[in-house]
């Protein structure tokens, strides 16, 4: 009510908090179809959908920030349903030696809530300084967007002794008023695997061995003014796994992990933590798991 976002006569005085209630109607509705191409072979999917979303508490109240969200953020209690309307085309082809899957969208979303960074009148960021530091500001609006791109995956020999797998994923997303392109989406990324399955060797069975390399670009669509700095530089991460299963009477799963083992410096441009700090470097993991 200080910051004359909500009304008084919006909300419920309790004993010691306000009951700020809101209604909201939201439906969603997905049409289908399957074309077998090539019988067992190539298929193609076309899916037509519409998605409502309502706000959830943060994105209406929150204000402040915390350790592990380092922006002062500004919820925006007059959010209302984000609505999308979308088509994706899917293409999967199956064969002894390949398996591909590639799929192209679109969507439109009115109302779509944008987390964004905030520039005062003069075009620099906005701050807004506690008795625990300066944070940089950023706070929830609606806009009308539009979403599209293409990813997809493709598996060579996907059941030989030795595989190679590829994934990648390019998204753009504009505000359809201005045409500008939007703060915080994942730049274009690739990932290369290749797969080692040595055969069964008494109670190891199911034996996969994966080294990758992960290969992110710069986020170069969203104009340098929009955002408060600049995008980091694209990198390169190294990594691989080791995954057995020991046939036992309970069978147990056992892996080994490892990324960015060459401990390359880099920064994530869809985490807020990159106006700050580095990633963190290399990483090893152990995991045991079973079913039961």
């Amino acid at each position: 009510q200080r910051r004359e976002s909500i009304s008084a006569e919006a909300c419920t005085e309790g004993e010691s908090t306000f009951r700020c209630p809101a209604a909201y109607g939201t439906g969603s509705l997905s049409i289908g179809t399957l074309v077998h191409l090539v019988p067992q072979v190539l298929d193609l999917k076309v899916d037509l959908s519409s998605a409502s979303r309502f706000p959830d508490v943060d994105e209406l109240f929150l204000l402040g920030t915390a350790p592990s969200f380092p922006v002062f953020a500004y919820g925006n209690p007059s959010l209302g349903v984000e609505r999308a309307w979308g088509i994706t085309t899917t293409l999967g082809l199956r064969s002894p030696w390949v398996e591909l899957e590639i799929s192209g969208f679109g969507q439109l979303i009115d109302d779509y809530i944008y987390f964004a960074p905030q520039f005062n009148d003069s075009g620099n960021p906005a701050y807004e300084v506690t008795i625990r530091g300066t944070w940089p500001g950023y706070a929830y609006s609606p806009i009308n967007a539009a979403f599209y791109g293409v990813d997809g995956e493709v598996h060579f020999w996907p059941e030989g002794p030795i595989g190679l797998d590829i994934q990648g994923a390019v998204i753009r997303a504009q505000d359809r008023a201005t045409a500008d392109h939007l703060v915080g989406i994942p730049p274009d990324q690739l990932v290369v695997s290749l797969v080692g399955r040595p055969p069964d060797r008494g109670p190891l069975t199911k034996t996969e061995l994966r080294l990758e390399a992960e290969f992110t670009d710069q986020q170069r669509w969203v104009k340098p003014e929009q955002d408060i700095a600049p995008a980091p530089s694209g990198y390169i991460l190294l990594g691989a796994s080791l995954e057995t299963t020991l046939d036992l009477k309970i069978p147990i799963r056992i892996g080994i992990d490892g990324t960015n083992l060459l401990n390359t410096s880099y920064r994530d441009y869809t985490s807020l933590l990159r106006y700050y700090a580095e990633q963190p470097g290399w990483d090893l993991r152990i995991r045991v798991g079973t079913s039961f």
